[in-house]
């Protein structure tokens, strides 16, 4: 198999569906508060909250993908919001892609997209549940900053 990592188009959102059901799976598993949450939440629910995350602002997609059967095996959605502000909004990789560095590479896209745009801070959230994801991403500079608190209904 040959993967290559592509940009998609931001307005096509159904790109990204079969790898954010497997992420919302694994938060569903994962999760200490929220799994109803979770494994109620479809993707039409997440396409409305991209869209509006997105609003006045910027979004880019990368995907990687199977260059000779166009599945999807990974993802990676950044933001910057109308404020100017800067999020790794979404990273999935798949696990028979883990450890060949595309986590890296999608992450090192969206670095560098920032970086075009001069947005020189950009944040990351990670579910309480997926605390493995944060050794990943502190490889890469980044450190927690504040607890984000929620009650849902």
């Amino acid at each position: 198999m040959s993967y290559i990592i592509i940009t998609w188009d931001p307005d096509d959102l159904k790109g990204i569906q079969a790898t954010w059901e497997k992420l919302t799976a694994y938060h569903a598993e994962t999760s200490k508060h929220f799994k109803e949450y979770f494994s109620d939440y479809p993707f039409s629910n997440r396409e409305v909250k991209l869209k509006k995350h997105g609003e006045g602002g910027k979004t880019k997609i990368d995907l990687v993908v199977d260059d000779e059967t166009n599945i999807t095996y990974a993802h990676c959605i950044s933001i910057i919001d109308r404020d100017g502000k800067g999020e790794l909004e979404s990273l999935y990789v798949d696990e028979a892609l883990r450890g060949m560095s595309f986590g890296k590479k999608l992450v090192d896209r969206a670095v560098e997209w920032f970086e075009e745009n001069n947005i020189d801070e950009f944040a990351i959230e990670v579910s309480v549940g997926n605390e493995e994801a944060l050794g990943f991403y502190e490889k890469y500079g980044y450190k927690p900053f504040s607890y984000n608190l929620q009650k849902i209904k």
